[in-house]
């Protein structure tokens, strides 16, 4: 079974892809564009905290425009947007829906708790 999500309406639509992609759609003035991306294969050799932090944050680069480094802290906003599977930029009025495939859950670091997925 794969991973999809449904694009932001209007204009609508659907975005079906593999087990092991991020689905995402986003329409900017009225323009959908839509995708299906495979993680870095680097992730792989990671042990599992590294590699839940990494992809948590692979993905919110993606899905917000903004880069970010693989090891940085999740703040309790960049959770909601991966629960949520939704983003909005208010300073460009794209929406922005996905899905992740891999499951969220608060996981404790050594000094904080910080979003990951398994």
């Amino acid at each position: 079974m794969g991973n999809s999500c449904q694009c932001p309406t209007p204009p609508g639509g659907q975005v079906n892809c593999g087990p092991h992609q991020l689905a995402i759609c986003s329409v900017r003035n009225g323009q959908v564009e839509s995708g299906c991306i495979d993680q870095p294969k680097s992730f792989a050799i990671l042990k599992d905290y590294a590699r839940q932090v990494a992809r948590n944050n692979w993905a919110l680069q993606i899905i917000t425009g903004v880069e970010r480094d693989e090891n940085q802290q999740l703040s309790e906003e960049d959770f909601r947007v991966l629960v949520a599977g939704e983003y909005g930029n208010e300073k460009t009025g794209e929406i922005v829906t996905f899905s992740l495939p891999w499951g969220i859950e608060t996981v404790s670091s050594p000094t904080s708790n910080v979003l990951s997925r398994s």
